[in-house]
């Protein structure tokens, strides 16, 4: 896929260029990385000049432009990406709650993985996602920026080109941006917000399962969380809760619940079968996502509207709060 670039060369940006030099316009003005563009020099009209007259011509990084002149730089993938990281186009459910030139942000299903993996290589949100950029004849590579796991619903990042997924994830990794989540809880809590500070580890002989353990045996993690409401359904005492988390450990915000004694409603790993309440998944669902435009550096902040399972719950609860969705 290539993203193209183009910036009107000011007056007063020729200070900050180095008296107009194409590689620090890229730089000072447009905000691109060297490894971000170095490809372009290795394309047909990869960095041209516009004149004032329209006429174009290709360029180098170290040839100069006078203001009014017009710059534009064609970021692509390297051929290497486009085959190492492709993910098989399958036709399956996508729904989309943002898109455009960088980035795509859908509202994942619960029960499908993110990308595929070990049992799992044509039936993921990626595989889905693949088949509807084809649909659209671009050619993309898929590239989830942050994961959910399996069981989890709600709003997931993908980048859509190599410069923006460095971008997004330097983005996250330095701790802005992120999720909230919603979730259905067992029992009551006796502290209506906290935080939840355990590091996670690996339980011994059993795959995928996680446990909190003591500080420097595990991973540290931290939880946030903030009850809704509570209801009793069927019998069962329910939390509504709201949750972010600083970390993103595996099963964090299930593992987390659990070991504060308020496992996730129908969580078939860590939770109490006898009180699923007919829920065949942990009620965890990402209901607000907050990232950046990674070139212009725009807020967006998006919400995932809630599947039919957890919907089912809260109502029945008389639990849901029109100001959150």
């Amino acid at each position: 896929m290539v993203r193209e670039f183009s910036y009107k060369l000011l007056e007063s940006d020729l200070q900050k260029t180095a008296n107009g030099v194409a590689g620090q316009i890229l730089k000072q003005c447009l905000h691109l990385k060297g490894h971000e563009f170095c490809h372009a020099k290795y394309i047909k009209n990869g960095i041209t000049k516009t004149h004032a007259d329209g006429s174009v011509e290709e360029i180098y990084v170290s040839d100069r432009l006078v203001p009014g002149d017009i710059l534009t730089v064609k970021l692509v993938d390297p051929a290497d990406s486009l085959a190492g990281d492709k993910v098989p186009a399958v036709e399956g459910p996508v729904d989309i709650l943002y898109e455009d030139e960088d980035l795509t942000i859908i509202n994942k299903p619960a029960g499908i993985v993110v990308h595929p993996c070990h049992g799992h290589y044509t039936d993921t949100a990626a595989n889905y996602l693949m088949w509807y950029y084809k649909s659209k004849g671009l050619e993309v590579v898929c590239r989830s920026i942050g994961r959910l796991d399996r069981e989890t619903s709600g709003a997931l990042l993908f980048a859509k080109n190599k410069a923006s997924a460095g971008r997004l994830s330097i983005y996250r990794d330095e701790g802005n941006g992120g999720h909230k989540y919603l979730a259905l809880a067992e029992g009551h809590f006796e502290e209506r917000q906290a935080t939840i500070n355990k590091a996670i580890a690996p339980v011994p002989g059993i795959k995928l399962k996680r446990q909190t353990v003591e500080d420097g045996e595990g991973q540290y993690a931290i939880t946030h969380y903030k009850v809704l409401g509570e209801a009793v359904i069927d019998g069962i005492e329910v939390s509504f809760v709201e949750v972010s988390i600083e970390t993103g450990r595996t099963h964090q915000i299930r593992v987390h619940m659990e070991s504060i004694g308020h496992p996730l409603i129908g969580d078939t790993l860590y939770g109490n079968p006898e009180h699923a309440l007919g829920m065949t998944r942990a009620l965890l669902h990402a209901y607000e996502i907050k990232t950046i435009q990674p070139f212009t550096g725009e807020d967006i902040i998006l919400n995932a509207p809630l599947p039919e399972d957890f919907m089912s719950l809260l109502s029945k609860g008389n639990l849901w709060r029109s100001d959150i969705l």
